[in-house]
């Protein structure tokens, strides 16, 4: 080697070194590093699973699609679709919206729940944990989503209030049972099934704490001797249910309430239910568990299988997460990165784009009854919602699995 090429060697060597030494404490090393550091946690999105699946109906020919090509409004996706109406919901494939009431949940101004497993002095870090949508249930309701979660407790402080909760709570329930009544009055032919259930709150299953409930769904919906479907009318045909003046399915989540009450007409939340969590850290295993699940979930010909296609958030995340909202200093420079999410609305975008896809590679013996997604209003569920929606139209029909 002559003394030139030594020399220009060393140059080379001393400007790399210099190049990896100043990137080493930039934000574009951590940002690559943290991009795999957030693969790693909630699954890689080039690695989906590929599960068995019977043949792509649509190279069937022969089989008629029931929904039109033309596209649906989401707000009146059910009306707009004639031909499903023969069919009874329980034969529907519906989106539906995890912790529904969680928009409105704010440490600030309503408090954090003394059943709460976070101390308070991190309560406001980890509200933004809680909050599994931001838009309001009548958003919700109008983006298409036909199930709607509704947790109900008592607040602790505030004269015993009925409240929404997710550890933090919302605001009352009143206010999201109005945002049901509103859309179901404004889009006669649309069908809801509202879910409430939790009942959390020192002391609340009382007897007098769940007529509290009652007395509020009889005020909110006055109409409710028409509106509320009847149990004994369950596998009645959609376009029946119409017909007959039903909107909402009031499903509810204590069988000795359903039992006693004889005014308003409640469901059993075991009787025409199957709620599946699946428990998952990252989209692989979630979407292996549902794999799993399907014949179980086939197996069940007469209840609503509620899919819930979401991940539990990991601790390790939810710290990153925190690190990232420093604000204006010196870390935040160096953590503010895209890829590791903030807050439950980005955990949710990643893991919806995932579903579509994961819907898309389904056969026709997948048929939940509810897909249950987080992060509405982002575009990530709207899609997924719309996949959801476009499964009722699939070739073939959907009481087919039930022959």
């Amino acid at each position: 080697m002559s003394r030139d090429q030594h020399k220009k060697g060393l140059s080379l060597l001393f400007w790399h070194q210099l190049f990896v030494t100043i990137t080493k404490s930039t934000r574009l090393v951590f940002l690559i590093r943290s991009y795999y550091f957030f693969i790693y946690i909630q699954g890689s999105p080039g690695n989906l699973p590929s599960p068995t699946i019977l043949p792509s109906p649509s190279k069937n020919p022969a089989r008629v699609p029931l929904m039109s090509a033309e596209p649906l409004d989401p707000a009146k996706w059910q009306s707009q679709s004639p031909k499903l109406h023969a069919f009874p919901l329980n034969r529907f494939i519906l989106p539906g919206s995890h912790n529904s009431g969680s928009h409105s949940i704010s440490v600030n101004e309503h408090g954090i729940a003394p059943f709460s497993p976070v101390h308070p002095l991190l309560a406001p870090f980890f509200e933004r944990w809680s909050k599994c949508q931001t838009c309001d249930i009548y958003e919700q309701l109008c983006a298409g989503v036909r199930y709607i979660d509704l947790r109900v407790c008592k607040h602790h402080k505030k004269n015993l209030e009925l409240r929404t909760e997710h550890s933090v709570y919302g605001e009352s329930i009143e206010v999201g049972l109005n945002c049901v009544k509103k859309f179901v009055d404004a889009h006669p032919g649309e069908i809801v099934i509202l879910h409430l259930n939790n009942f959390r709150g020192e002391g609340f299953d009382t007897v007098a704490d769940h007529a509290c409930v009652i007395q509020v769904l009889r005020r909110i919906f006055p109409d409710h001797e028409t509106s509320f479907m009847p149990r004994n009318e369950y596998e009645c045909s959609y376009a029946d249910l119409v017909e007959r003046g039903r909107k909402i399915v009031c499903v509810y989540g204590n069988d000795a309430v359903v039992g006693a009450e004889k005014e308003v007409s409640l469901c059993s939340a075991c009787d025409i239910l199957c709620d599946k969590w699946f428990d998952a850290k990252n989209t692989e295993t979630l979407f292996q568990r549902i794999t799993d699940f399907i014949p179980t979930m086939n197996a069940d010909t007469k209840r609503i299988t509620v899919l819930q296609a979401i991940l539990s958030p990991q601790p390790l995340t939810t710290v990153i997460g925190f690190l990232i909202q420093i604000p204006r200093l010196f870390f935040c420079f160096l953590l503010s990165c895209n890829y590791v999410p903030r807050n439950i609305a980005m955990l949710a975008e990643y893991v919806n784009s995932r579903i579509c896809g994961f819907i898309e590679e389904q056969g026709d013996d997948f048929r939940p009854g509810v897909v249950l997604i987080d992060g509405l209003p982002g575009q990530g569920a709207k899609n997924v919602i719309n996949k959801v929606i476009a499964l009722n139209g699939r070739e073939g029909t959907p009481g087919e699995k039930f022959v």
